[in-house]
């Protein structure tokens, strides 16, 4: 058996630590577009405007590449090993730590052979190790639970009903769904308004209104006008664009809403040019676009549409069935009682 001393450092590591994004970055052509604190915007080679990566943000240290016209994966982040291993071996991590120990990274990285436990190779003794040569994990491989200390499952926090009892789950995906002109749009905002009320910030993210439409709604359900500084309102009318979602990240991080509505699930996927019908498409809107959003612990909102007829309509909304599978919080069916 190999065994690598516990007191060594990896090459990764010390590459890591040693080196500069500039160092990294400048000689391939990247340009630095500003500093903010101790992150730092970049702009690619043949690019003359915008931003394409950031390094160190939050502090963290890594590369976030939003390009797709770079060596590097679009939405996705590297450590200065990381991308020195893409760089320069094609994203080979064991190429590139043999290469970096040959030029001197690495201290007391000596191998240690224990042949009194030297056995024949066996599944049991397969390792997985993370880009910087450490012992890891994944998620696929099955643990113990037994005895893990599990919180209480959370009792729903938003959307208080007369009778005292909240409809909303935090940090999950909720649903309304239902004919339209059913009140759904008011039942969400009667939500953000509460919201606003206790002091939090709302995310609204609109497929299907204007800023005229639901601020005149807000004004009529009575909400505080001095609240309303914390209503952040989009109304997107185009495909999702480069570096998008990693922008909507840092402005949930920044801002930490407690609500955030996504008016018009069909409307949304047709402009994403996504198929309401299949099952992938729908499961692909839930990863990419609500699933992000849970990022900080907000409870999310969707608003859906139920087809016209009663007798086909099933017990959800217009599309896939995946659509359905992806709500983790609780699916609300908008009816009018009364013409």
């Amino acid at each position: 058996v190999v065994k690598r001393d516990d007191s060594s450092l990896s090459a990764g590591d010390d590459y890591n630590a040693k080196v500069t994004w500039e160092s990294i970055l400048e000689p391939l052509g990247w340009t630095k577009v500003y500093s903010k604190a101790d992150a730092t915007a970049w702009r690619r080679p043949g690019k003359t405007e915008g931003v394409s990566a950031t390094t160190n943000f939050s502090g963290n240290d890594k590369l976030f590449v939003f390009s797709t016209s770079t060596i590097f994966n679009s939405e996705s982040s590297y450590s200065k090993f990381a991308a020195y291993a893409q760089i320069e071996h094609s994203g080979d991590f064991k190429q590139a730590a043999k290469a970096l120990r040959e030029k001197g990274y690495g201290a007391s990285n000596e191998l240690k052979t224990d042949w009194a436990g030297l056995e024949i190779h066996a599944p049991s003794m397969v390792q997985l190790h993370d880009e910087n040569e450490e012992v890891a994990t994944s998620s696929w491989i099955p643990r113990e639970i037994w005895n893990e200390n599990f919180d209480e499952e959370p009792p729903p926090s938003m959307l208080r009903r007369e009778d005292g009892h909240n409809i909303l789950y935090a940090g999950k995906v909720n649903a309304l769904f239902g004919e339209s002109e059913s009140g759904k749009t008011w039942v969400a905002l009667e939500a953000v308004r509460q919201e606003l009320a206790k002091g939090n910030c709302v995310f609204y993210i609109d497929f299907e209104d204007s800023a005229r439409g639901i601020f005149n709604r807000l004004q009529t359900l009575k909400c505080d006008m001095e609240k309303l500084k914390s209503f952040k309102y989009a109304n997107p009318d185009e495909p999702l664009g480069e570096g998008i979602g990693e922008i909507m990240k840092t402005e949930i991080g920044k801002y930490l809403p407690t609500l955030i509505v996504v008016d018009g699930v069909n409307a949304a996927m047709n402009l994403l040019a996504l198929d309401l019908e299949k099952n992938k498409d729908a499961t692909t809107f839930s990863q990419k676009i609500l699933k992000p959003l849970k990022i900080f612990g907000a409870g999310i909102l969707t608003i859906d549409h139920v087809t016209k007829s009663k007798d086909n309509r099933g017990n959800y909304a217009i599309g896939a069935q995946a659509k359905r599978a992806d709500i983790d919080g609780v699916a609300i069916a908008c009816d009018v009682s009364l013409p």
